[in-house]
């Protein structure tokens, strides 16, 4: 049995690592440009808009994967924490729509996961993780948008804006993808004790039938023995009417 998550689950981990590298990249061009621009522009410069160009047009399909993901692991959630308090179209609503997204949508989204996982023994320890990040990520999104509308009203950015710009965007990602990984994770353990759980109850059922069934064999058995003695009673008694008096 496999999660309706699962392919975009590892579609999603892959985009999340390019994009940490890429951002990576980036800042260290930044960082090259702030010691040394002579050597920035002779060997970083064209890395470093190469590495912009790459981050931006993987951002945007990242966030269309996202939105897929969000959807499946929900329904993921719902099948196995049928208590889970958000169905996947609300869960979509919430991190789509602007502002409300940003202030509440997201980070509840990932409270609730945190909160049912944590329900089960199996997947608590994921649970955890996931609700200890929910509000850091949030914080992270507000800091992240603030200082990049800062480096996007500037017609000459500083280079130390930029820099922490490009901190802040590795460290964005990074949590994402710990999100992403401990949500993967305690689905997962969620399905295996429900599976487990599932051929326990079928042992359980098959061992109780074979219980029944050996106590009929024993029951049959001992009738019939109670039948053959009675036979042999029966047959012995006649044999004794037959012997002649003496």
């Amino acid at each position: 049995m496999k999660l309706y998550s699962e392919l975009t689950t590892n579609i999603m981990k892959l985009m999340l690592i390019i994009l940490i590298a890429v951002a990576a990249v980036s800042t260290l061009a930044t960082l090259a440009y702030i010691i040394d621009i002579d050597f920035y522009i002779d060997y970083a410069y064209d890395v470093d808009n190469f590495a912009g160009i790459m981050q931006l047009v993987i951002f945007y399909i990242n966030l269309i994967v996202f939105l897929v993901w969000i959807y499946r692991v929900h329904v993921d959630m719902k099948s196995l924490f049928p208590n889970h308090s958000r169905g996947p179209g609300g869960a979509l609503a919430c991190v789509m729509i602007p502002i409300y997204n940003l202030f509440y949508g997201i980070s509840s989204t990932f409270l609730r996961i945190g909160k049912s996982m944590q329900s089960l023994p199996a997947a608590s320890t994921p649970g955890r993780i996931i609700g200890v990040l929910a509000i850091p990520l949030t914080i992270i999104i507000w800091v992240t948008n603030a200082v990049e509308r800062s480096v996007q009203r500037q017609d000459s950015p500083n280079e130390y804006v930029l820099l922490l710009s490009g901190i802040l965007d590795i460290v964005l990602f990074t949590v994402y993808l710990t999100i992403c990984l401990q949500v993967a994770l305690g689905l997962r353990q969620a399905l295996s004790s429900r599976i487990a759980t599932t051929e326990a109850a079928a042992l359980a059922v098959g061992d109780e039938s074979a219980g029944d069934t050996i106590e009929e064999i024993e029951t049959a058995s001992e009738d019939q023995v109670a039948a053959t003695e009675s036979e042999s009673a029966v047959t012995t008694g006649l044999s004794l009417d037959k012997r002649p008096s003496e």
